[in-house]
């Protein structure tokens, strides 16, 4: 015994015929932005891309889909950048005009700065460039921040040894360092995000992270600071 295909009605493709008719003779358009973390992978948001195309298709109209990066983590981390330049502005101002004879250390401080504002100066451009070789100068950059930072908190505590009546003083200077090392890991995190972003394998973030409440925490004590030290 065969099946029996005798009995089974013509296909109904009116409404196919009606839905290609739409797409290939729309002569409206509308456009749409997708706001998304991973818009790089072509496949990320595959099904949400059939339902607008479809769904304007359906309308009438043409689709006009761009994409727009929100790139929340590496704002985040930006964000964080500019609060600790800020806290690093502060102290700078304080020390302005304090006697610093015999502070060797002020001198490798402004090489760690060079070195960490060519970290965030390349993150960024690796982003914007979508340039891989880029992340890597970032995350070798970042050793050498980080020894450097190793080196620096040595001369200190010998200075504080060797200046006493300026220990405060030697404190600030320590900060400051610590401030540019957290910018160097913060300009880190924006370059694996990057590389996330262009490879799709999820970086394993080891750096400095902070939550919103935490970044508020931060920001109001570092208000309470500068308020002590008007004061």
């Amino acid at each position: 015994t065969g099946l029996n295909v005798s009995s089974v009605p013509e296909a109904d493709l009116a409404s196919w015929k009606t839905f290609l008719n739409r797409l290939e003779n729309a002569q409206e358009e509308v456009k749409i932005a997708l706001v998304g973390k991973y818009v790089q992978l072509q496949d990320a948001y595959k099904s949400i891309n059939e339902a607008l195309f479809q769904s304007a298709t359906y309308e009438d109209h043409k689709l006009d889909l761009r994409y727009i990066s929100s790139a929340l983590k590496m704002i985040s981390d930006l964000e964080r950048i500019g609060d600790q330049c800020s806290d690093i502005a502060d102290i700078a101002e304080y020390l302005y005009g304090k006697d610093q004879d015999g502070m060797e250390s002020t001198i490798r401080i402004q090489d760690m700065a060079s070195a960490t504002m060519r970290m965030v100066t390349r993150a960024v451009e690796s982003f914007i460039q979508k340039d891989l070789a880029l992340v890597k100068s970032v995350q070798e950059s970042d050793d050498v921040v980080d020894n450097m930072f190793d080196e620096i908190k040595k001369e200190i505590v010998e200075l504080i040894a060797r200046y006493p009546d300026r220990g405060e003083m030697m404190l600030d200077f320590l900060m400051v360092a610590k401030y540019f090392e957290r910018i160097g890991d913060h300009a880190t995190n924006v370059a694996e995000w990057v590389e996330f972003s262009i490879t799709g394998e999820r970086p394993v973030m080891t750096k400095y992270t902070f939550d919103q409440k935490t970044m508020e925490e931060k920001k109001l004590a570092r208000d309470e600071r500068v308020f002590k030290r008007v004061q």
